[in-house]
């Protein structure tokens, strides 16, 4: 066991929820200037929810796998289906629901090796708290990928030059999703904002088999240079 692994990755976690709460009033700025519709006020109390959740996933993550039980379910990002350490219905928020406490391969291989041991278990769960939460009651569910309604380039990569200025939107019933790649003013340096529910992956694979369900998404990164 690393003694500092949890603290280095909760201090990493909250240093990211400060920057999404220092962004969460621009965004809801740029919503009041569009008219707070429905859509859009629904994001923003559900924004505060999720960041409210996220706080005590991660400061209760190391007691959670006490509560595991082996059962099968997805692993490896919904490619496997193993029995596996998994948390009872009444924790699922709190988990990945395409993930066991064991994680992904990449967590397996890259970053935790040691990924079965217990320390391995609840540190997947502070680097991916509350999925469950966001792919659950805070997610939207539609019925059909034809009642997305959708404008601009699904495809926007943070890493690609050439999307800087591109955009995409996307609307289905009282949800949509908000996708741009811009410059940074003074620097260098692209920025990607992702805001809304995640409705591209549909858009960019119409035959996929997994539900119509739309993960609730606020994601702020740096890009490419430019």
């Amino acid at each position: 066991m690393k003694l500092l692994d949890y603290p280095i990755m909760l201090a990493t976690r909250t240093f990211l929820l400060l920057l999404h709460l220092l962004a969460l009033p621009i965004t809801v700025i740029w919503l009041g200037f569009r008219g707070f519709k429905n859509a859009e006020c629904r994001y923003a109390i559900y924004l505060l929810i999720n960041f409210a959740f996220d706080v005590l996933a991660n400061l209760i993550a190391p007691i959670l796998p006490l509560f595991a039980k082996p059962s099968l379910g997805q692993s490896n990002n919904g490619i496997d289906l193993l029995v596996e350490p998994r948390l009872p219905k009444w924790l699922s928020w709190f988990m990945t629901p395409d993930n066991s406490l064991y994680g992904d391969k990449g967590w397996q291989t890259i970053h935790y090796p040691n990924y079965k041991s217990y320390t391995g278990q609840w540190l997947w769960l502070v680097r991916n708290n509350a999925h469950g939460l966001v792919n659950g009651p805070l997610a939207a569910k539609f019925k059909a990928i034809s009642d997305i309604k959708r404008e601009g380039n699904p495809w926007l990569s943070k890493n690609n030059p050439e999307h800087v200025g591109q955009k995409f939107y996307a609307t289905c019933g009282n949800y949509f999703q908000y996708m741009t790649v811009r410059k940074i003013p003074t620097i260098n340096r692209a920025i990607f904002f992702n805001i809304g529910w995640q409705f591209d992956p549909f858009i960019e694979n119409p035959d996929t088999k997994n539900s119509y369900v739309a993960a609730l998404k606020f994601s702020i990164k740096i890009g490419a240079k430019v």
